[in-house]
């Protein structure tokens, strides 16, 4: 043994036993020799390793497996003030189980918790697990955790693999930007990359977990997945080279926050504990580990919360707890400690700039999203009626209307959604700019893409344009599309007064009467009044056009968009133009067409072109 003024340093497993039993708060603090220990004596200010005081700590102390486990235990809850169990591991879930409220730090080492076969804190127990891959890193890490004030600089670190969310904010998007982490120990690193139990990835480099230098051969336990450098071959990205390679155990950190999937696997690895990322990092100087379990999606926000948490003074066990839950968390955002829950970090003065989300504006977002969604989804269905939708512009609609849903808490997620509402209302003017262009020419009509709908109900009503109780309001459903439906106002008079698509009324009434009566050689005007039956306001685009008449000379229709107030009104009016091309005389079929919110709906209208008197202008005026 070989000692300080704080610290006994032990060269053996046995002597390090003996002394963890004997202990005491005010004793040199028994520690392994090892590297661990040399790495956390090299950030320290003139090398001196710190005195351990003992500080009592909330919750309590579980150990597994043999001996090594136990004194570990001993030492940290001794340290701590708090009780220590020491239990089977196939007894470690039932023995949490008893005590789901209690912050729970469960020291072993990784082929002790292989037992276990399952993460601990599975059922949401509050748990932190300390553990390493040797006795002598074990021993470093339950010393590192009574120290945490020692050799830190009052910082934060931010990586980032550069395609993932955040790393616009991230300090490091690159490899070579990573350096520092040797150099200087940071209280607070956040990685985000792509990665499993081995690594954590950037494009253009990689943190390795590896225990040996690459090259040496690992032990591989039957049943374990392997990659090509188990057995002594090269890194499995084959894009790389080991300068490349940053090992995690040179990386200098109190805590670190790991978003890469199976960042910890503790109970559940795939691979050899020999490959975690994690361990490796407790390989070094870290304190504590957050991080993901399982397949991983990368939540840029999660940065911040850990920041403001930390700020709070909240314990790490409770943290984590917090950060598998915020966002509405999913079984693919869940994190897991690697170190004492109890344990209770100060934020560093210099925060990251990183983004905080807003659950109010998330909230916000979303429901004015599902709005959208449902517009969308009624415009995609009008394809069955036989209408023209710009498929490019629905398809980026949709895009845009994805990537919005992803980061609905954004700062600019408002400002995404104003603009996304005025692509789908460009889209709509589309569709009636098309759909008026056809009925004009080559002709359609609602009533003719109705064959092969089955009618709901029917009903006797009221017709308000000739005012007899002679029509029928019909609700039609589609028999392959049951989300479709027509509803028609069909008088045995007047003939089609209305349709729309869906089974309620249509959100807008366009007022005006069926029949008109015109001179021809006129210029006439149209007025249709559109009067909303809904408390929202409402982006309508609206058109008319004669029904198959650009053949006979009748003009062209228009398109125009407004916006109707709740339970308001909105007068168009338009010049119908009979003088230029002087159409026939005939009763002409026009269809006022209507697009809000995804919902089509048209009304008719006949113009009845009578001969203008001899001897007149086109205005009626008398000739001199």
């Amino acid at each position: 043994m070989t000692g300080t003024a704080q610290v006994a340093i032990l060269r053996s497993v046995r002597g390090y036993l003996s002394a963890a039993e004997r202990w005491t708060p005010g004793d040199h603090f028994p520690v392994l020799a090892g590297p661990p220990l040399e790495r956390y004596r090299a950030i320290q200010p003139d090398r001196r390793l710190p005195r351990v005081v003992a500080t009592k700590r909330a919750g309590r102390v579980v150990s597994i497996g043999g001996p090594v486990s136990r004194a570990a235990a001993r030492l940290l809850a001794v340290a701590t003030a708090r009780p220590h169990r020491h239990v089977p591991a196939q007894e470690l879930l039932g023995e949490l189980a008893n005590e789901p409220g209690s912050l729970s730090a469960v020291v072993g080492l990784p082929a002790e918790f292989a037992l276990v076969g399952d993460w601990p804190g599975r059922d949401g127990v509050p748990v932190g697990i300390l553990t390493a891959r040797s006795p002598a890193a074990l021993s470093g890490l339950i010393y590192r955790s009574l120290t945490v004030e020692a050799g830190v600089e009052d910082r934060t670190f931010v990586a980032s693999h550069p395609l993932l969310p955040g790393a616009a904010e991230a300090d490091a998007a690159s490899f070579a930007e990573l350096g520092q982490l040797r150099e200087r120990r940071a209280a607070l690193v956040m990685l985000s990359g792509q990665g499993r139990e081995c690594c954590t990835s950037l494009l253009d480099g990689m943190i390795c977990g590896r225990a040996r230098p690459l090259g040496v051969p690992l032990p591989l336990v039957a049943g374990e997945r392997a990659t090509p450098c188990v057995s002594g071959a090269g890194c499995f990205r084959t894009d790389l080279t080991p300068a490349d390679l940053l090992p995690a155990a040179e990386i200098h950190a109190r805590l670190v926050l790991v978003q890469s999937c199976s960042a910890i696997a503790v109970g559940t690895n795939a691979y050899p504990a020999a490959l975690s990322v994690t361990l490796g990092l407790l390989d070094g100087t870290a304190v504590a580990i957050v991080g993901a379990l399982g397949v991983h999606l990368a939540d840029r926000y999660v940065p911040g919360r850990l920041q403001d948490a930390l700020a709070e003074g909240v314990p790490l066990g409770e943290i984590v707890g917090r950060l598998s839950e915020a966002g509405g968390g999913t079984a693919l955002t869940r994190f897991g400690l690697l170190g004492d829950p109890a344990l209770v970090l100060p934020a560093p003065a210099a925060l990251a700039a990183v983004r905080r989300d807003d659950p109010a504006r998330s909230t916000t977002v979303i429901t004015a999203l599902i709005g959208l969604r449902k517009a969308l989804d009624r415009l995609d269905r009008l394809r069955w009626l036989d209408v023209e939708l710009p498929d490019d512009a629905v398809a980026e609609v949709r895009s845009r209307m994805r990537r919005l849903g992803e980061d609905s808490s954004a700062v600019e997620a408002p400002a995404q959604l104003a603009e996304l509402s005025d692509a789908l209302g460009s889209v709509q003017v589309e569709v009636v700019d098309r759909l008026v262009a056809r009925i004009h020419g080559p002709g359609w009509d609602p009533g003719w893409r109705s064959r092969g709908f089955r009618q709901v109900r029917s009903r006797l009503t009221n017709c308000p344009a000739c005012g007899r109780q002679i029509a029928a309001d019909v609700v039609l459903r589609h028999p392959v599309e049951p989300a479709l439906h027509l509803r028609t106002l069909q008088c045995r008079r007047c003939g089609d007064v209305w349709w729309t698509t869906g089974s309620q009324l249509p959100p807008i009434e366009i007022a005006g009467p069926l029949d008109l009566r015109v001179r021809r050689y006129a210029r006439v005007p149209f007025v249709r009044e559109l009067v909303s039956r809904t408390p929202d306001e409402l982006r309508v685009t609206v058109g008319y056009a004669f029904r198959r008449r650009k053949n006979l000379g009748l003009p062209p229709g228009s398109v125009t968009s407004c916006v109707v107030p709740p339970y308001g009104r909105y007068q168009l009016r338009h010049e119908i133009d009979l003088v230029t091309d002087g159409p026939p005389a005939d009763t002409h079929s026009m269809l006022v067409v209507a697009l809000s919110g995804g919902v089509l709906q048209t009304a008719t209208a006949m113009m009845q072109l009578t001969e203008r008197p001899s001897g007149t202008t086109p205005d009626g005026a008398e000739l001199p």
